[in-house]
């Protein structure tokens, strides 16, 4: 019916009446008369952009119509070009009205929530390929945006509703061809209601399919060149918690994405570090080193190792610090960490040969005698050393390290005053002498005996790092024990490394019998060293 000629309150009332007849009908099949339902429609969203004149719009149907309207009108993702021009204006009226009567309005959005086909169709509208001519398709694309807005604005069961319902993609899908077609005027918003919605992936206790193109797209907008520093932090609040998420470290590694994840953590620095947002991107940077550290850690992790070829590449060169580029220190924490993660008996060897080893042993040891230029902050600097450590000490598990130069670099960390690294460093030694009959001998006249006895006696050192120390000087008496050591080199190094002085303060540590019987295996091991190399206290 046409109610074009009707004024004033009968005219709204034949409006919702018609509307309130159509709606069945039309979830079904669209009509063959979309003029009369453009003029019913017009009136209602005239009426719903006044808040005042909302509770005319009360009657308990007319919503539920309103949807199911919408619902019939709007076309499947593959029918979209063929039924976009004969439709657009009813759904865009449509669309219009929704989003009026669903702001503030909890009774509409659970409706809405509840309508069969309502988020498909709603995902549909807000997914857009072209702005259309005169602009018409992204018209409906932002209005349909806004819809979703105040769908879940302020209210969590539409939040959670539209994350279960995949609205997340569809936003996502929005945001990518905005910026591609220059069409921008919706991403704020977008990005805005994308963090509203993943706020709820902890509600979610099932598992969550993020397909590869979901991830390919979170990870790569970021590094879009049009990408400014504000919309760039824009984007990484609203990703941020996808970021967060096992499920979706899972689905990174599943889509062997792991180098996307690694180049925004470089675009992040690159575009953030010297600007205005530099704090923020501090925070941004921390937590994509904490993303690819969880990715490492996965089991299925090393078996990736085949399939990132580009990124092993990458990993390589980027784990070693220069003085050039030592203010940028968490992509090489995080190519530390990668690398080592990835060590396996097949992996370890192909790994080392791609990393320059004599570089990375010089910048080491450079840092760790404190002769560096760089402007890298103490615990960033420890952060680095302390990765790098590690990095090696698990390669050198599954392939032959260089046994002289990693030692040389791994006592040189020894110097570098901060507990942690001392560790490491401890710990990487540690592995380097197990079943190295030469370590003792070169322990005495590379000097190392006697920084080790250093840290033992410095003020500094915990309890923690004396235990590794001990248990490094158990590792060296253990391979020492296998070899024909002169005397005098078995006394030297006792001396030095102040053996007896660790080993007695292992085997007093109270609750710890795993510490009291290294520190017992140490003593019996080096009385007998000493026994085998002929060593007599008291008389030679």
């Amino acid at each position: 019916m046409s109610v074009s000629s009707v004024d004033g309150n009968t005219s709204l009332r034949q409006c919702i009446e018609t509307i309130i007849s159509q709606g069945p009908a039309v979830t079904n099949q669209p009509p063959n008369d979309t003029a009369a339902l453009v003029s019913a429609i017009k009136p209602i969203v005239d009426a719903s952009r006044v808040p005042e004149r909302r509770q005319e719009l009360g009657h308990p149907d007319l919503f539920g119509s309103i949807v199911s309207i919408f619902v019939g009108v709007t076309p499947s993702a593959d029918q979209h070009n063929i039924q976009a021009d004969s439709l657009i204006s009813l759904r865009l009226q449509v669309l219009r009205c929704l989003g009026n009567l669903l702001a503030d309005n909890n009774q509409n959005r659970d409706l809405f929530i509840e309508h069969s086909g309502a988020f498909q169709s709603l995902k549909n509208c807000i997914i857009f390929e072209s702005a259309g001519q005169d602009d018409t398709i992204y018209v409906q694309a932002a209005t349909a945006l806004k819809v979703a807005f105040n769908l879940c604005n302020e209210h969590a069961p539409a939040q959670v509703a539209s994350l279960k319902a995949g609205l997340d993609r569809a936003i996502l899908q929005h945001v990518h061809t905005s910026l591609f077609i220059s069409k921008d005027d919706t991403v704020e918003l977008a990005l805005e209601l994308l963090g509203d919605i993943s706020s709820h992936l902890k509600d979610i206790t099932e598992d969550i399919d993020f397909d590869q193109d979901f991830i390919s797209q979170l990870l790569r907008l970021p590094c879009n060149e049009d990408v400014d520093p504000d919309l760039f932090v824009d984007m990484a609040a609203a990703f941020s918690l996808y970021l967060a998420d096992s499920r979706f470290q899972e689905a990174i590694l599943s889509a062997n994405q792991i180098i996307l994840a690694f180049n925004l953590l470089e675009r992040t620095i690159f575009l953030l570090a010297n600007s205005p947002k530099a704090e923020e991107g501090k925070t941004i940077s921390s937590l994509l080193l904490r993303t690819l550290t969880s990715l490492s850690t996965l089991p299925a992790f090393p078996s990736s190792f085949p399939h990132n070829p580009l990124l092993i590449t990458t990993l390589a060169t980027r784990c070693i610090l220069t003085e050039s580029n030592t203010d940028t220190v968490l992509p090489a924490i995080a190519a530390c960490i990668l690398l080592g993660n990835y060590s396996t008996p097949s992996t370890a060897a192909p790994i080392l040969s791609a990393i320059d080893l004599d570089s990375l042993y010089a910048f080491l040891s450079l840092k760790a005698y404190g002769r560096s230029r760089s402007s890298s902050s103490d615990e960033e600097l420890a952060d680095y050393l302390h990765s790098a450590a590690g990095m090696l000490r698990l390669l050198a598990l599954h392939a032959p390290l260089d046994t002289a130069a990693t030692r040389t670099a791994a006592v040189a960390l020894l110097h570098f005053p901060h507990a942690e690294v001392q560790v490491s460093a401890l710990r990487l030694l540690r592995q380097l002498v197990l079943a190295d009959a030469a370590a003792l001998v070169d322990g005495v006249s590379a000097g190392h005996a006697t920084a080790l006895g250093q840290v033992f006696a410095s003020p500094e050192a915990t309890d923690r790092l004396r235990l590794e120390l001990a248990r490094t000087l158990v590792a060296v008496l253990r391979s020492a024990a296998t070899a024909a050591t002169k005397g005098a080199v078995v006394q030297a190094f006792l001396g030095d490394a102040k053996v007896l002085d660790a080993l007695t303060f292992a085997v007093g540590v109270k609750e710890m019998p795993l510490a009291n019987a290294e520190g017992y295996l140490g003593l019996v091991l080096g009385g007998y060293c000493e026994a085998e190399a002929g060593y007599r206290r008291g008389g030679g």
